[in-house]
């Protein structure tokens, strides 16, 4: 059971995968911040036991998955512990993890972006999402390339 505090999610982003190796549909994304007693390794294997919940299967690298769950930043910790290295290695370049933060804590988004995708923060492009508003109404406008949704 988790001890957690849910301070603040994100809205959901549609994104297309990427890495992969075989073929995938689109997943939905969203990112949060809690507040938590745990440990960084005890709330890693809290959050397994959640995809595991779900069926989480990792057949491969990059699998398609039903629920995947990373902790992307712990405060100020820098951390390389096996199974969890925090701030997570691939967030800087992926925008399904930096657009939905920025949303949330755009100054950890701005953190975490590496130069080449600090620019999309501001400009959208293909995948990318706004939340806009327009006339006293609050928008989402998600960009999505592939026509095939």
């Amino acid at each position: 059971m988790l001890n957690q505090k849910l301070v603040s999610v994100s809205s959901l982003y549609q994104t297309s995968p990427v890495e992969t190796i075989d073929e995938q549909g689109f997943y939905i994304n969203i990112s949060a911040i809690i507040e938590t007693a745990e440990d960084p390794i005890g709330l890693l294997r809290s959050l397994q036991g959640i995809e595991d919940y779900f069926d989480r299967r990792r057949p491969h690298f990059h699998a398609a998955r039903t629920m995947d769950i990373d902790i992307i930043s712990i405060e100020e910790i820098e951390l390389d512990a096996g199974p969890l290295i925090v701030p997570h290695p691939r967030s800087s370049l992926r925008l399904f993890v930096l657009l939905p933060t920025y949303e949330i804590a755009s100054e950890l988004a701005v953190k975490l972006a590496s130069p080449e995708a600090l620019q999309f923060l501001r400009v959208l492009e293909v995948g990318e999402s706004i939340v806009a508003k327009l006339d006293a109404e609050v928008q989402e406008i998600t960009r999505i390339s592939d026509a095939s949704l």
